[in-house]
């Protein structure tokens, strides 16, 4: 019951703070647009734009981009408890769109990534010569367990390597 009880503040709390939070808006733009400083919520934010537009050409690879900045992220904090922040983030993000609309984006993105090899791999190859996120990944921090302990410890982990993190992701 503590475990169901914690896990729903949690998610209040994430929807709360997505309503809230002032993250830059990027708009719907493509994959080679994003800047260094880009972080997760952002290209959430922007995945939602671009689906409630009906731009699928640029909301799939935005898509595939952030769920590749939640592995990296996911693979540096320290408190685990924190890594579902981002698909609850997505998927509230998401409920705000016509269904219709998502369901249009999801039959493109099977069809024109899944299914196709050699876009996956064109999509892998501009995600791979991309420098890694510098943003520290607050969303997942915040939303973790021990953002609520004084005796917490550090959010990133301390022996994390970059670029092999990136390429892992």
């Amino acid at each position: 019951k503590g475990h169901f009880v914690a896990a729903t503040a949690l998610f209040a709390s994430l929807v709360a703070c997505s309503a809230h939070a002032d993250p830059r808006k990027l708009g719907c733009l493509t994959i080679e647009a994003v800047d260094e400083k880009a972080d997760y919520p952002e290209l959430a934010d922007a995945v939602a734009t671009c689906i409630d537009q009906e731009d699928y050409v640029k909301a799939a690879p935005l898509y595939a981009m952030a769920r590749v900045y939640a592995l990296y992220d996911s693979s540096r904090v320290t408190d685990r408890t924190g890594i579902g922040a981002a698909r609850l983030l997505m998927e509230a993000l998401i409920a705000k769109i016509a269904p219709a609309k998502v369901s249009a984006f999801n039959q493109y993105q099977t069809a024109e990534i899944y299914n196709k090899p050699a876009g996956r791999l064109a999509l892998c190859n501009v995600l791979a010569g991309r420098t890694p996120p510098a943003a520290v990944p607050q969303y997942m921090i915040t939303h973790g367990l021990d953002s609520f302990r004084h005796d917490a410890p550090q959010p990133l982990k301390a022996s994390f390597h970059p670029a092999p993190g990136w390429k892992d992701a």
